[in-house]
């Protein structure tokens, strides 16, 4: 060794390696840490690949230890003291292998003086340990299998295949052996073979013998299997009689035979032949109750479901009597002497011999079983129509299907009449609402044409088809809304905007038609600690002008009308909660009519042919609620007013990025620089109306008449011409969004920069997106109102 502690011992090294056995000397000095020196075989059973300090060797050892073997080993050194050879076996965590079992032994070295010292061998025997630890757990093994054989098993032997002996682990009740004896097999079977019927015995000798075993296992088979009659207790019964081969290695093979009762079995087999097929359509067919008569014997087997308190057998007897019991049973005294009738043999024959495949009538069951709809069918059960097979199925949710379907045509036939009722409705309102303005509008442009040469009566009658138009205007906008609506098409834009800004911009719009009726009209906003929000503005503002509207419409010349924005605690993060109550000392409405006041087109009897309206302001107030999340109620009293309350949760804004208030300009004739812009347009009038505003702005129009035209124009002319596209949407050839996504990809230096305006009748909030999807810069509705064009325009030029 290289250490010296194991010199002239080099001769059993390689003895010692191929055996496993490495050496040990271990020193215990007071004072010092232990250690522990090692040969290579000692190193390689601690699995240290590189020589290792003595003190690490010791630890190394000593630390792998299980913690159940410390005191074995401690207990082996103090033997050792002792002038003892000792020697223990313990398990030993091997950092490379795992858990493994060694056993050392040594003896303390007396001439050693600074301390003890002990020299021993160290050696794996987890082979060993395994070996003995598998075949104790195989011999468990083997004695619990034989036990659950003699349990399973009428009779249990085990076959030497080389010398033809049979040893008996469990013998037959009824044959003189005893368990343990072992005999030939061949005489065993000869005399056994009485127990089998006589023209059966030589079949069992032949089987059975030790000639036909050995013949079978030469030809690879596992297993042998017959099934034979036995005499037991006076009278045959069916026996499975199983050989098992089983190679062995250096000792001779072996067959389990086992021998096993399986009369029950083979009888069920037989019986339940024709059960299989009944229970093949009961479960196919999910029947209440099958039957099978014979027509020869005029015998029937009935079989209920289990779901009426059947076990799953028959009941059988003559047809008659269990036509009866049939009867009592499942079907309703109402439905008796019909069905009888109807299920008699001789009928089901007629309908049957004339062709038809299946019988079919209907009953329904006793009222005590739930008065069911149930279906009876009949139809030969056998190629020689000697055979009926009868069954009867639930059909209650196919009768509820039918009814209900009945319900829901009837139901929408009603529907379909009603949508059609209050189309003619709302036809008849809408006639009457849209005459009301278009009677002003030709009677003051008739007026106006008799008056040319009179221009303050001229600019009378146009103010007052102004005025008109603005009604017309808000009646379509109120239809296109509520169908927007319905339809589901609807988007809330968002916007960033001051809710102080919102109120005194409502109060300006509404101020002028409270004056009108000298009405006590406030509006004020309370408690707003967010005043900058981002939402719907416009429709937020068509909440607020409505309710406030009509609080004006519905209130007597000198009443009261007051509106108040209180900002509310929120639970939602990031969103500000406002409550906008507007109370008024008007006419009020019978809770009649609160019950329906959002309904599209209603309007109290009392004043519909007083005042103007669709009758869709209140519902689409209310669908624009529910789409911020929020809710309205209504109080009022008839003669004494009405308190509308509406609660709303609008996102929190920064302020950054809020709505700049246009400037309020009326003179707009000049405003711009002759720039020139591409209006593209297909209807005349629209292009003519547009040509003159645009003029009068100091602008130069340029008009394409398709969004195709609109696009070769842009491409002909150089980068630059046009400072702007206005551009409408449904147009022939090719529309707007495609015109404006076109352009944008030309290529030409201004294709991305050059501002298109959506100019359209399109004017929901969709479409706003939508143009904006397509490359768009902005959007003014049809139709024009120059003040929102100019200002849409100054964002660009």
């Amino acid at each position: 060794m290289k250490n010296g502690m194991f010199d002239g011992k080099e001769i059993f090294s390689e003895v010692l390696s191929e055996t496993r056995i490495g050496l040990w000397r271990i020193q215990l000095d007071e004072g010092k840490e232990p250690r522990m020196y090692a040969d290579a075989t000692m190193l390689e059973l601690l699995g240290i690949e590189e020589t290792p300090t003595p003190e690490e060797c010791y630890q190394a050892w000593y630390s792998r230890i299980e913690e159940p073997y410390y005191e074995m080993v401690e207990n082996s050194l103090a033997r050792m003291m002792n002038n003892e050879h000792a020697e223990v076996s313990y398990a030993w965590n091997h950092p490379v292998m795992g858990r493994i079992f060694v056993r050392c032994g040594g003896i303390e070295e007396r001439d050693y003086e600074a301390g003890h010292s002990f020299r021993g061998y160290h050696q794996d025997i987890s082979q060993t340990v395994m070996l003995v630890q598998e075949r104790k757990m195989l011999k468990e093994y083997n004695t619990m299998f034989l036990e659950s054989l003699k349990k399973l098993y009428f009779a249990v032997g085990m076959v030497n295949m080389a010398d033809g002996r049979i040893t008996v682990l469990k013998k037959p009740g009824d044959v003189s052996l005893d368990t343990g004896s072992a005999m030939q097999l061949d005489e065993l079977i000869a005399s056994i073979s009485t127990l089998f019927p006589e023209q059966e015995r030589e079949r069992i000798k032949q089987d059975f013998s030790i000639e036909t075993f050995r013949k079978k296992w030469k030809k690879g088979n596992a297993q042998f299997m017959g099934e034979y009659r036995r005499l037991l207790n006076g009278s045959y019964r069916w026996m499975a009689v199983d050989a098992y081969f089983m190679k062995r290695e250096g000792e001779a093979d072996l067959a389990l035979v086992t021998i096993q009762d399986i009369h029950d079995r083979k009888q069920m087999e037989e019986q339940n032949e024709e059960l299989q097929s009944i229970y093949k359509f009961t479960v196919q067919n999910e029947y209440d109750c099958v039957a099978i008569t014979d027509l020869r014997t005029q015998r029937c087997r009935m079989q209920p479901s289990q779901r009426f308190g059947g076990d799953g057998g028959f009941i059988e007897g003559e047809e008659r009597i269990i036509n009866e019991v049939f009867l009592d049973f499942f079907v309703g005294k109402e439905d008796r002497e019909e069905f009888q009738k109807e299920t008699a043999v001789a009928n089901i024959l007629e309908h049957l011999r004339a062709g038809e495949k299946v019988f079919y009538t209907y009953f329904q069951s006793p009222a005590e079983r739930g008065g069911r709809h149930k279906e009876f069918t009949a139809r030969f059960y056998n190629e020689e129509k000697t055979k009926l097979f009868t069954c009867v199925r639930d059909i209650e949710q196919r009768v509820y299907v039918e009814n209900k379907s009945r319900e829901v045509l009837i139901e929408a036939f009603q529907t379909a009449n009603s949508a059609n009722e209050a189309k003619s409705e709302f036809l008849s309102k809408m006639s009457h609402d849209i005459r009301t303005p278009m009677n002003a509008i030709i009677g003051m442009t008739e007026i106006a044409e008799r008056n040319v040469d009179n221009p303050k009566k001229v600019e009378e009658c146009l103010g007052k088809i102004n005025i008109a138009n603005q009604h017309l205007m808000s009646l379509i906008n109120e239809v296109l809304d509520m169908s927007s609506i319905e339809s589901g098409k609807v988007d809330l834009a968002l916007r960033e905007f001051n809710m102080l800004v919102f109120m005194d911009g409502v109060r300006s719009m509404m101020s002028q038609q409270a004056e009108e009726k000298a009405l006590d009209f406030t509006v004020e906003a309370k408690n707003i600690k967010h005043p900058q929000v981002a939402g719907d503005f416009v429709r937020l503002q068509k909440i607020a002008i409505n309710i406030i509207s009509n609080a004006i419409k519905y209130t007597h010349r000198g009443g009261r009308v007051h509106a108040v924005l209180e900002e509310i605690p929120s639970a939602h993060r990031d969103y500000a909660g406002f409550h906008l109550t507007v109370e008024d000392n008007g006419i009020g409405m019978s809770s009649e009519f609160q019950e329906k006041i959002f309904e599209p087109f209603s309007r109290e009897s009392t004043v519909v042919n007083r005042v103007e309206g669709t009758g869709l302001g209140l519902s689409i107030v209310k669908n624009i609620v529910q789409m911020m999340k929020g809710n309205i109620t209504v109080k009022s009293q008839p003669g004494e007013g009405t308190t509308i309350c509406v609660t709303v949760y609008i996102k929190v804004a920064d302020g950054k990025e809020a709505d700049k208030q246009p400037e309020n300009q009326k003179d707009y004739e000049n405003i711009f620089h002759g720039e020139k812009v591409m209006v593209v347009e297909d209807n005349d009038l629209n292009i003519e109306i547009a040509q003159e505003i645009l003029h009068m702005l100091g602008v130069c129009p340029v008009v394409a008449l398709n969004g195709q035209e609109a696009v070769d124009k842009y491409l002909e002319d150089e980068d630059g011409t046009y400072a702007m596209i206005l551009m409408d949407i449904q147009m022939p050839v090719m529309d707007g969004y495609q015109a404006a996504q076109a352009i944008r990809n030309t290529g030409k230096k201004d294709a991305g920069t050059i501002p298109i305006i959506a100019m359209t009748a399109n004017a929901f909030a969709e479409d706003v997106n939508k143009a904006a999807e397509c490359g768009m810069n902005g959007h003014v509705a049809k139709p024009i109102v120059i003040g929102k064009l100019v200002e849409e325009m100054s964002k660009w030029l």
